[in-house]
């Protein structure tokens, strides 16, 4: 996928757990297909995170209650509000693009399946082992 050419005009939805490589995936798509994507910043009342000046993906420190009054909306595991815009979604369709959003809502995704049926590609990502996991295993790899 990464080599070929997207232009399969589909809302893009990249769900998973936290360091699966979400953000990575969107990176390199945007890298090797930036004429065919489209990326949907989400919005958020959490602080700015250390490297995220340019981030593509989300936009911090938004007042709540502006974030909460998007189209989309959903409080992340860390309790911080996330919302994005509907008006951004259909933007990238008429631009003949590939829209693309991260989202760590089930209820979110489930609503955005329903709403966007044909046009939809959801993508789980998933980590084959854990941090803490991983850590573990060096720990072990030590003794041994």
């Amino acid at each position: 996928m990464i080599g070929e050419k997207i232009k399969m005009n589909k809302l893009i939805i990249l769900n998973g757990d936290s360091g699966c490589g979400k953000t990575h995936l969107m990176r390199l798509l945007m890298n090797t297909h930036e004429a065919d994507i489209s990326v949907i910043k989400k919005y958020s009342d959490r602080d700015l995170r250390p490297g995220e000046e340019n981030a593509i993906e989300i936009k911090p420190g938004c007042a709540t209650a502006d974030v909460k009054n998007m189209d989309y909306v959903y409080t992340g595991k860390n309790d911080k509000v996330y919302g994005f815009q509907k008006r951004d979604i259909d933007m990238g369709f008429q631009q003949g693009k590939s829209p693309i959003v991260i989202v760590d809502d089930e209820e979110l995704l489930i609503r955005l399946c329903r709403e966007y049926e044909s046009r939809i590609c959801p993508i789980y990502m998933q980590r084959d082992v854990t941090d803490l996991d991983f850590i573990e295993e060096l720990r072990k790899a030590r003794k041994n």
